[in-house]
């Protein structure tokens, strides 16, 4: 048999085993199964909205990837289903295409050991987003309309593929320039690209009478600790971009190799370092630097460059990997899915700071603390007189667990940041007639790969005294282990974990 086609039913079968054991032994991310909510709300009511509104909400940013899920949601296919198909469709498409086969297997164990498979197996677009990013590079100098129109799908994916397009149009415009075929590639872009992506930008403002999605207004908020930018934003680009920097200390073109980068990569650094990179597990927002330096160095350098670049990825990163998995691989020991799941059986109204299974398992009422999906929160900070115990029959607060036993609480501060929301939101509750658990955020059965030193997430859920199920819901909490605030036996707290003494 064919080298080439023994090693292509290899890193199908690789790929197929992989995806179909994520569907069996994964529950999604929290923010994978945000995006779920809002397919769930569209196919319902026929509305793009979150948690129950009756406005429309743009929580959802990725709209393409939305559109796409809910079609296959209207023949009852699941959406995490859905989401590992289409990200395993994107991942055989950039092997077996866009990649030269002899450079197939270097790229597919990069794209195994990286964090980013991690991030799509947890039902992102990670994929999705990159593969198609590289497909926009694939058509760099191909004809106008099609890479126009690949342009335009990125965009449609994910709003900061506007970010990533502006790179690729810039150094076609440049070379088009050069070659005195200005006017009609101008033409191209304005009828194939920015003609339908206003068109596309007004009908989404009009429909949700916002500017900019929530998580944008969210994301770029807050004072950052590096000047212009955030620590962790870098850092996270750290992982991403050093391994690039080092193919071009070695590649056989330096000169046309950086050019390439600071054409194709210097817009996308400076954007995502200067927003928060919330939710960023795997390193998802910064795949398609990954795959579309696989693709340039695939098509233009030798396979020991290519290599070079894998293991260095593989390396720098292998402390993200190793975290993602162990989020992954706990992910179905995490309290929330049931008790989300068993909340269904009740209805009720939920203020929640985990803004994603426990919305769409339990099908509650919910506004997100945060802002993602709640367009009050995403323009002011909640305040504690926002918190009311006939409005939300359960709170649910990711915070400090020490702030419940503080008697001073500091006044409000509207700059956002976790801390000041969780103030509020502590503050809140201690001010109206809610009872209050910790729950753990982990089952008690739960392996140990997430434990540290004896201590465990705990959760803050208070559940309204006036909520007429209110002894049901706290059954349901105590069922995965709640422990009554009151009733607290003193063990030690510290900030989000209770350790053993």
């Amino acid at each position: 048999m064919n080298r080439y086609l023994t090693n292509t039913i290899f890193l199908i079968c690789i790929f197929s085993t992989i995806f179909i054991y994520a569907f069996f032994g994964i529950i999604p991310a929290e923010d994978a199964v945000i995006l779920f909510e809002y397919i769930k709300s569209l196919n319902a009511s026929g509305m793009i909205t979150y948690g129950g509104a009756d406005i429309p909400i743009e929580g959802a940013t990725d709209f393409l990837w939305m559109i796409v899920i809910s079609i296959f949601s209207l023949f009852k296919i699941d959406e995490f289903f859905s989401a590992l198909v289409l990200n395993f469709l994107f991942s055989i498409f950039f092997v077996f295409y866009l990649i030269p086969k002899e450079q197939r297997l270097i790229v597919s164990i990069g794209l195994i050991f990286t964090p980013y498979i991690l991030s799509a197996l947890l039902g992102f677009s990670t994929f999705a987003f990159a593969v198609s990013y590289c497909l926009c590079l694939h058509q760099l100098n191909k004809k106008h309309t099609h890479f126009y129109l690949t342009i335009l799908l990125l965009c449609l994916i994910r709003p900061d593929g506007v970010i990533w397009g502006f790179g690729l149009v810039i150094t076609r415009l440049i070379e088009k320039f050069q070659s005195h075929e200005l006017h009609v590639e101008i033409k191209a872009g304005v009828c194939c690209l920015i003609l339908p992506g206003i068109t596309y930008f007004i009908l989404r403002a009009w429909y949700f009478a916002e500017l900019l999605p929530l998580p944008f207004l969210v994301k770029a908020s807050g004072d950052r600790d590096a000047g212009l930018f955030w620590q962790d934003s870098l850092q996270s680009l750290k992982h991403a971009c050093l391994p690039i920097l080092l193919v071009g200390l070695i590649s056989t073109n330096k000169r046309y190799f950086y050019k390439k980068v600071v054409l194709f990569f210097l817009v996308p650094f400076v954007f995502y370092a200067s927003m928060r990179l919330e939710q960023n597990i795997g390193n998802r927002f910064l795949a398609p630097f990954f795959f579309s330096a696989c693709y340039l160095i695939a098509r233009n350098e030798n396979k020991k460059v290519l290599a070079i670049f894998v293991i260095a990825s593989i390396w720098i990163a292998a402390n993200v990997t190793e975290d993602t998995f162990r989020k992954l691989a706990l992910s179905k020991n995490e309290s929330v899915y049931y008790i989300s799941n068993d909340m269904a059986q009740l209805k009720g109204s939920l203020l929640t700071t985990e803004a994603g299974r426990l919305t769409y398992y339990s099908d509650w009422d919910a506004q997100d603390a945060w802002g993602l999906n709640t367009p009050a929160f995403a323009k002011k900070l909640i305040s504690r007189n926002d918190i009311k115990s006939d409005k939300f029959n359960l709170i649910v607060a990711h915070c400090d667990l020490t702030l419940l036993k503080q008697d001073n609480i500091p006044k409000y501060n509207p700059n956002r940041s976790w801390e000041n929301l969780c103030v509020e939101m502590v503050s809140g509750i201690k001010n109206q007639d809610y009872t209050v658990y910790y729950v753990p955020f982990l089952q008690p059965t739960s392996s140990s790969l997430l434990i540290t030193k004896d201590c465990y997430r705990h959760d803050i859920y208070a559940i309204s005294n006036k909520y007429t199920d209110q002894k049901k819901l706290a059954n349901i909490l105590e069922k995965y282990g709640a422990m009554k605030f009151s009733e607290f036996d003193g063990k030690i707290i510290d900030k989000w974990w209770i350790c053993k003494e």
